[in-house]
């Protein structure tokens, strides 16, 4: 199992060398032996625990049990307690949802201050089969199941059943924590994990090895399929001045495919299945408008033109006795706090106060905009952080910044500037809380 592990991390090429790698452990079966292997296999490691505090002293125990684990083997641990339950109600989450958006927030943040290549997460093959299963009962499309990787994140487990991770810890006496929500069936993957699964694999015992075989077939025409998405828009795409031209010559390529070949290329501005329908009906008609949240598309006569719609530039001065901010429609709460209350959260940033300037100015980003991103020693311009967090066109219109004395401290929801963090030597701090 060893070398079919480090032959996978090669032949994917999921870690240079050299390179550190994060290991996302909970403490369960599943990445403590992902640990084990990468131990064995002579990597370069630090250890990531999120405490969900979801299942009291039990999480807490989990904690105890990472650090203690890695104390006695001298690896770099980073724990982090999170306030799950009252992310999920203030976002409108289910507790899955609001554990994966503060999990993975987190890891982005620490890959930059760990100066680390990728996170590894302990994700197997059954775990895919459990994902496709339900994404199928959701879409009702071909279910898709979880890739080996995905731009920082790496799963090196993704080859190996859950019974081939279990023989494994029995021969090398892995230790790990058992965690009481994964025996019920109160959470959807649980169901289909005790329930669904084990009636599939009575139609068909191999079920993994098939589902493994046809995994690597999904993934040579995923690759297929977006380079030659990639193909018609460097041919039928031109980026101007005012926007994006289309040639509708593009619809004549697959004329059997038409309206869903159009979809996918315009859907990240924001248009849906329907008015795709409705754009190609009226082709013809030039001048024809069909607007979403923050562009249009206008049918002209040889090519489709998406421009952006007219936004005003908004913002907000903020002084040091106030508590309070509007801009547009989001509020942002300030309040001086301890700074033994820090408790890092979605939504929620902690700067020092001493270092800033009021008042401070609350505002739309604006394309000259530079900052210094948490963790790095040197100023970035700040269309280039929004590309590198692959933050959608229409989103990135949305992007506000908070500025002290014409520097920006933080790029709302995202990242603050490295200038303004809470450091050791920091007496005053100041949270910002940004809700609808």
């Amino acid at each position: 199992m060893l070398k079919r592990f480090i032959r996978h991390i090669e032949q994917k090429k999921l870690i240079s060398p050299g390179k550190p790698a994060l290991l996302a452990v909970s403490g369960g079966l599943d990445s403590m032996v992902m640990v084990d292997l990468f131990l064995e296999s002579g990597f370069d490691i630090e250890i990531a625990h999120c405490n969900f505090q979801l299942r009291g002293q039990e999480s807490d125990g989990d904690e105890e049990f990472i650090k203690n684990f890695c104390d006695k083997r001298n690896i770099v641990v980073h724990s982090k307690r999170m306030d799950t339950n009252n992310y999920a109600t203030a976002n409108g989450l289910s507790i899955q949802m609001a554990a994966r958006a503060l999990r993975y927030e987190w890891f982005d943040l620490l890959t930059i201050e760990r100066h680390a290549e990728k996170i590894a997460t302990a994700h197997h093959l059954n775990d895919s089969i459990e994902t496709q299963i339900l994404n199928f009962a959701r879409t009702g499309l071909t279910g898709q199941g979880i890739h080996v990787q995905n731009e920082k994140i790496i799963r090196p487990l993704m080859i190996f059943t859950r019974k081939e991770l279990e023989e494994y810890a029995r021969s090398r006496e892995v230790i790990w924590r058992q965690d009481s929500s994964n025996v019920t069936d109160d959470y959807q993957r649980n169901f289909v994990r005790h329930q669904i699964v084990p009636k599939l694999k009575e139609v068909n015992p191999s079920l993994e090895e098939t589902v493994l075989r046809v995994t690597s077939r999904k993934e040579l025409q995923r690759f297929v399929y977006n380079q030659k998405l990639s193909e018609l828009r460097d041919q039928y795409f031109r980026y101007e001045k005012e926007g994006l031209s289309i040639s509708k010559s593009l619809l004549t390529v697959y004329p059997e495919f038409t309206q869903p070949l159009l979809f996918e290329l315009i859907r990240s501005y924001g248009f849906n299945s329907e008015q795709c329908d409705n754009i190609i009906n009226s082709m013809n008609h030039t001048g024809a408008k069909f607007p979403v949240s923050d562009f249009e598309l206008i049918v002209d006569r040889d090519v489709f033109l998406i421009v952006k719609k007219e936004t005003s530039f908004i913002k907000s001065e903020i002084g040091q006795d106030e508590g309070e901010a509007i801009l547009g429609g989001m509020r942002l709460t300030l309040k001086q706090i301890p700074k033994d209350k820090v408790s890092y959260q979605a939504g929620i940033e902690f700067l020092d106060l001493d270092a800033l300037t009021f008042p401070l100015t609350w505002r739309s980003w604006q394309p000259g905009d530079s900052f210094q991103p948490l963790g790095m020693n040197q100023s970035k311009k700040l269309s280039d952080f929004l590309i590198d967090q692959k933050i959608s066109i229409p989103d990135k219109q949305k992007i506000t910044v908070v500025e002290s004395g014409g520097i920006i401290a933080w790029v709302v929801g995202h990242r603050i500037d490295h200038r303004f963090r809470v450091k050791p030597s920091t007496l005053n701090v100041i949270s910002l809380t940004l809700s609808d």
